[in-house]
């Protein structure tokens, strides 16, 4: 997961706005899966936490992950 996504040199958005995201479908699983990957290998099969993907994703813990 690229921890730059839509973040700009400063840590902010690139245009002073923050935006959501919305997954399709197969986003979603492709997501799920790359987490749940992630998790198996650096975490020994722990849950990363909300916060954790928030910081790794660079997406706002205001509008949290559904599913």
């Amino acid at each position: 997961m690229d921890s730059n996504l839509g973040k700009s040199m400063n840590g902010s958005s690139p245009h002073g706005r923050v935006r959501g995201v919305i997954l399709s479908p197969q986003g979603w699983q492709q997501f799920q899966s790359a987490k749940q990957q992630a998790e198996s290998e650096e975490t020994w099969g722990k849950h990363f936490t909300q916060e954790y993907l928030s910081d790794r994703t660079g997406l706002s813990l205001k509008y949290p992950l559904l599913g």
